[in-house]
């Protein structure tokens, strides 16, 4: 397939992940990918993938090796998550390799995920994308993560977190072909949908100050930034505080106290 170019392939593989919608039979993405295993060309095309199979995963928690996983998890997924959903356990086979585990494989993931984008020349907006659902699919795994923590954690990924969301219930239905909700997912919502109904901000915008009332609170130029979200992660946490004047005064005591040197 060396005279085939990346851009080909990748529209290819476009098509295929939408291939239950385009011809009306469910599930012809999963048997797409199946036939892609199957004939040699996933490891041609997706080589870091194709590694997975094999790789057996805690019997308890999972029906499927690696790449099973994988497949079952594109087929379980969103169309506009699917390629991400491929992707998302990549690092997988390369930690398990070097280390016998999977440890840090969200992270190590992101990368090859990124490098796999590239060669296969998919747009820049959406390999960013996808590098940062591939990252962050792991956070909060058991749901052990605080409130707090989430609430922050929400903010910080507010413009992809419906997608976050639907890659952590294709990620949780590929387990073990379960198509409940996932207990992470269904956790996240409650809590953002708490955060909407206290009218918490989730994004600077929703700020009731801007970068000017920072400078006049004494402020520097090169911290307006850091104060803006410090106050935004404080106001998700107490949305009482998203109040100009209880923050402006908010500000000039941390200003007293040196924080924004």
């Amino acid at each position: 397939m060396n005279d085939v170019s990346a851009e080909r392939i990748y529209g290819e593989l476009k098509l295929l992940l939408d291939a239950d919608r385009r011809y009306g039979i469910p599930f012809a993405q999963y048997r797409g990918l199946e036939i892609l295993k199957e004939t040699g060309i996933l490891k041609i095309i997706l080589p870091e993938i194709a590694e997975g199979e094999g790789i057996a995963r805690r019997a308890d928690f999972h029906n499927h090796d690696v790449l099973e996983h994988s497949l079952r998890c594109a087929a379980y997924a969103d169309p506009s998550v699917r390629l991400a959903a491929l992707l998302h356990d990549v690092g997988k086979p390369y930690c398990f390799k070097k280390t016998g585990k999977f440890t840090g494989h969200d992270a190590e993931g992101a990368v090859i995920a990124e490098k796999i984008c590239e060669r296969l020349k998919v747009p820049k907006k959406q390999t960013a994308e996808i590098t940062r659902l591939v990252a962050l699919h792991m956070y909060d795994l058991r749901c052990d993560a605080g409130e707090n923590k989430v609430r922050k954690f929400i903010v910080r990924n507010a413009d992809i977190l419906d997608k976050l969301l639907l890659l952590k219930q294709a990620d949780y239905s590929a387990c073990k072909d379960d198509l409940g909700d996932a207990p992470c997912a269904v956790k996240w919502r409650g809590i953002f949908q708490k955060m909407k109904e206290e009218g918490a901000p989730t994004s600077l915008k929703e700020l009731n100050i801007r970068g000017d009332d920072v400078k006049r609170a004494g402020v520097p130029d090169r911290k307006i930034s850091e104060a803006l979200e410090t106050l935004l992660y404080d106001c998700a946490l107490n949305p009482r505080l998203n109040d100009k004047k209880t923050l402006t005064a908010r500000l000039e005591k941390q200003v007293a106290e040196g924080k924004f040197i």
